[in-house]
């Protein structure tokens, strides 16, 4: 595995960790809780994003079943991703804007 992407899955913990101390510690919305909650969930699924595909390359027995199949790379890991978390930008970033 890389440097650079350990790195940043650092970064994307540091702010997942740090958005979890500020709305513990002052009244927040439940967008912005929300947010917190959307960071974790982006290093769970970078984290599995790694971890997957060397599991079934190394050929675990739990997850020899996915070989051959459209789950044994990440690409279905991020594509769920990348919608979850557009769709969430898209309704915080409108909770945000104020009318006319």
């Amino acid at each position: 595995m890389q440097l650079n992407v350990i790195f940043v899955i650092g970064l994307e913990l540091l702010a997942a960790l740090s958005g979890l101390y500020y709305i513990r510690k002052y009244k927040v919305g439940a967008y912005t809780k929300g947010l917190v909650y959307v960071l974790f969930f982006i290093v769970f699924t970078e984290i599995l994003s790694i971890f997957l595909p060397m599991a079934v390359s190394n050929e675990l027995p739990v997850f020899s079943v996915l070989k051959g199949t459209p789950f044994n790379s990440n690409l279905w890991i991020h594509n769920a991703q990348l919608i979850i978390t557009f769709s969430f930008f898209a309704m915080y970033f409108r909770s945000r804007l104020k009318p006319g």
